[in-house]
């Protein structure tokens, strides 16, 4: 076999960088990745509810892991503060396509809906963010 072979891995991650990776065969370029989309939750705890606000978070991702959608990745906050949240979540989506598919099956599930209602009797408010990873 002559020529360069180069793994499927490999280009994957060249891609993934952002980078910009000619393939020897043909001169061809690899596709661009596609844009991954973060979405990040804020919560913040009323007085002596910060535990109430993590447990209802791991259970509103086991409504999204029974939903067909990623279950994300709950964070609690260590140690005391006046600024940071108590609890955070964040998801990673493939593209925008796949953010909104999760954005219309939350808003359409009434058990989603249940636990929504349920967390804004323990937060005094919700940040949320949406970022894009290139």
């Amino acid at each position: 076999m002559s020529g360069a072979w180069i793994s499927a891995a490999a280009i994957a991650r060249f891609a993934v960088a952002g980078s910009v990776l000619t393939l020897m065969a043909g001169g061809q370029s690899a596709p661009k990745a596609a844009r991954i989309i973060v979405e990040q939750t804020s919560y913040f705890a009323l007085t002596a509810k910060a535990e109430d606000v993590y447990r209802v978070r791991l259970h509103a991702s086991d409504i999204l892991e029974k939903l067909g959608l990623p279950r994300g990745h709950v964070l609690r906050r260590q140690g005391d503060s006046d600024t940071l949240p108590d609890v955070m979540w964040f998801v990673e989506y493939p593209d925008e396509a796949g953010h909104q598919r999760s954005l219309k099956t939350r808003l359409e599930s009434p058990e989603f809906k249940a636990v929504r209602d349920e967390m804004k009797t323990l937060i005094s408010r919700a940040d949320v963010g949406i970022w894009e990873q290139n």
